[in-house]
């Protein structure tokens, strides 16, 4: 629990190593108040949300108390010196950094840590760096019974699960997306046919024969599909091209879409 001099909240306190955790984690980029920890004793970090619950602001406050291992409770006092604000409403309700040597006071688990976060070169090869690590840990003598080592995949399960969901939600878009352009593919064809009518009649009339017509109906739907492939295809390039350097800014929304979470 955090608590202040006018109100109090429920917290998840992190104990991090500063320059550390700045290569596991992006807190330090979401900074909009004060500074980033430096690793001094009793410094932390807070939300915004986190400080108009408790009332507070940079320099001031707040206290933490906690059980430790053996069910005694702790408390400890901090100045807040940083304030963040995330991409997530309910992280900014729950989460407070902390030097990892006050996390380990509070609690009371001596030099011991709870958690190693490690990010690989590419996220295919997070189950090989699995298999790695745990061989590297048997190898070192060390109990692999008292560790428990899980990919992102594995510790997010709910995540990869809404991610599988969406994937195949995309595949069905996607096909009814085709079906529709199709169908315009189609429509247009027919159009064309029916407005000829006459002319094609005459083609008839002076011994053209019906496979003839129906080549040159197929040659002008094949033209027609490649010239749009390769315009659509240009266009989507120009289009997409700068949209991945510098994306679609809806910070104008940010303010409005808080009042949802």
């Amino acid at each position: 629990m955090l608590s202040s001099a006018n109100s109090s909240a429920g917290i998840s306190m992190v104990g991090i190593e500063p320059e550390r955790e700045k290569n596991v984690s992006d807190i330090h980029k979401m900074l909009i108040e004060g500074r980033y920890p430096n690793g001094k004793p009793n410094e932390i970090l807070i939300s915004k949300k986190m400080a108009e619950k408790l009332e507070v602001s940079l320099g001031d406050k707040v206290v933490a108390m906690a059980a430790d291992m053996k069910g005694k409770v702790n408390s400890e006092l901090f100045r807040v010196v940083g304030i963040y604000r995330s991409h997530t409403g309910e992280f900014d309700k729950i989460f407070v950094y902390v030097p990892i040597e006050n996390a380990r006071t509070i609690l009371g688990i001596g030099n011991n840590v709870s958690e190693i976060s490690i990010i690989t070169s590419s996220s295919d090869s997070v189950f090989s760096f699995k298999k790695q690590l745990t061989a590297a840990i048997k190898t070192s003598g060390y109990n692999i019974t008292d560790a428990e080592i899980l990919t992102y995949q594995e510790s997010l399960a709910m995540i990869m699960y809404l991610l599988e969901i969406w994937k195949q939600t995309s595949i069905i878009i996607y096909l009814i997306i085709a079906l529709a352009v199709l169908f315009g593919v189609i429509n247009t064809m027919l159009m064309s046919v029916f407005e000829r009518v006459n002319e094609i009649g005459v083609l008839m009339s002076i011994g053209m024969k019906n496979s003839g017509i129906f080549s040159m109906i197929v040659l002008e739907a094949f033209i027609l599909g490649l010239v749009g492939t390769v315009l659509g295809f240009i266009i989507g390039v120009a289009v997409f091209l700068p949209l991945s350097h510098n994306g679609i800014n809806l910070g104008i929304y940010s303010e409005s879409m808080q009042t949802m979470v």
